[in-house]
This record gives C-alpha cells, structure tokens and sequence, in this order.
C-alpha cells in the first residue's frame, strides 16, 4: 500500500494526474468488476488483502513459532494435563491454534480434527479462488478502460481539431495517453502484485493449516516434545537442529526418564 501511495503521489507531482482520466479508467474498471461479481466477493477479497499484507501475518506463519509452541504445549499435556493444556492454548492467543487443539480432544477417536482441518482447507481454497477471480477480472477491466478512454480521447480530439480549439487539443490528448497509462500501471503495478501476495498467503495458511493439525495430532497422542518437533519439522521440510542420531538419543532419555 506504501507503495502505492507513493506511485500517486509521483504521478501527481509529475503533474500526470487527471481526475477525467482516473474516473474513466479506475471507476469504469471497478463498476463493471462490481457488476460481474457478488458484492462478497469484493469484501472476501479485501479481507484476503488485508490479512496478506498485515503485519502479523509473517509472525503467525513462522513455523519455527509453531513448532515451539506445540512443543510446549506438549509438555504441559504431559506433565499438567488436559485442563492445563486448554488454558495454555488459549493464553498463546491463537485462534487457529486453539481451535486445532479443542477439535483434537472434543472426541474420544481425535476424528473431529480431520474435519476441521478439511473444513478450514475448503473455507481457505474457496477464499482463494473467489479473490483470483476479482483480481483476474480487474486485470483485464483496467487495460480495456484505459484503450476505452484512448479512443474517448481520440473522439475528443477530432472534435477539438474541427473548432480549433488549441485548449481542448491537449485536453484530449492527455485523456488519450493518460487513460492508457493508468491502465497498465493499474493492472500491472497494483493488480497483479495484490493477487501474487494473496495466491502466497493462501498457500501459506494451507501449510500452517496441516502444521496445527500434526501438532494438535501428536499432542493429543501425548507424544514427547521432541518427538512433536520432529513430526512438524518433517511435514514442514525443515531440517531437524542438530544431528539426527543426536535427536534420537534424546528422545531415548526423556523416555527413560520417563
């Protein structure tokens, strides 16, 4: 968005701002788009822009966070618990996590997990496809409105040139040039960065998605933390810390200490 802001406020210095040719390129785009989609998909699509860019998205899908806290929380389990590790859960101020955890104990076979986690994938996978829909439309509507006003431009010109009119001459060749511009800037520097960003954090939250149910999973087989850390670094294709035969042999002795 920073960004953004400051190509407008280039575009305004370099005296290139037309209120004409904003309206026509940018207001034309954004009411057929308006037009072609249900007005939930334009708010679904600014929630997704929102949580792309916010600033604690990287946070929350750092891995290497999850995997410590699931590590923790297993270690309360063992130690504490159900009841402690509820309460820890929903200290850790997580939504996703705290749901992953309640969905693993809320039946006795741990089978309400999977149907979250398929539920939460069908929820991300429409939320998806719904805002590369809107984006891909807006990526062709700001290109089309821009040749639009090009040819709106040109109509203005022929006019301007059979009165003479040197005022109106530049007036609607700036409608021409401009409008193009506008548009392939707009769909180009705006549009497909936005849906690169969104298509990257929806991939993100699938993958945390499957990470807060291996972690729920092993938890709730009271597994050992080391043992909790393993399974989420594997299924996340991060390398284990440290050797493996290293990791091994802990594992041994917390379960002989044990």
């Amino acid at each position: 968005l920073a960004c953004v802001v400051a190509g407008i406020t280039l575009v305004a210095t370099l005296g290139l701002l037309d209120p004409f040719s904003v309206l026509i390129t940018l207001g034309g785009g954004l009411a057929v788009a308006r037009a072609s989609h249900p007005g939930e998909a334009f708010g679904l699509t600014w929630r997704r822009i929102e949580a792309a860019l916010g600033k604690g998205r990287a946070k929350a899908s750092d891995p290497e966070r999850l995997i410590r806290q699931f590590k923790d929380l297993a270690r309360v389990h063992r130690v504490r618990g159900v009841q402690a590790l509820e309460l820890a859960a929903r200290e850790i101020g997580d939504p996703g996590l705290k749901a992953a955890i309640e969905n693993a104990f809320a039946a006795n076979d741990g089978g309400l997990l999977d149907s979250w986690l398929q539920r939460e994938q069908r929820r991300i996978d429409l939320e998806g496809e719904t805002s590369h829909a809107v984006f891909s439309t807006l990526a062709r509507l700001f290109p089309a409105f821009g040749l639009i006003g090009t040819l709106i431009g040109l109509a203005m010109l022929l006019d301007d040139i059979g009165r003479t009119d040197a005022a109106g001459l530049a007036a609607a060749l700036g409608v021409s040039v401009l409008t193009t511009l506008y548009g392939a800037v707009l769909a180009n520097v705006v549009v497909l960065p936005l849906a690169t960003k969104v298509e990257t954090d929806v991939a993100a939250e699938f993958a945390r998605l499957e990470l807060l149910a291996c972690g729920a999973a092993q938890v709730r087989e009271r597994a050992y933390p080391t043992a909790v850390e393993r399974a989420m670094r594997r299924l996340a294709g991060i390398e284990l810390v440290g050797d493996e035969e290293e990791g091994q042999r802990v594992v041994r002795l917390e379960e002989q200490a044990a």
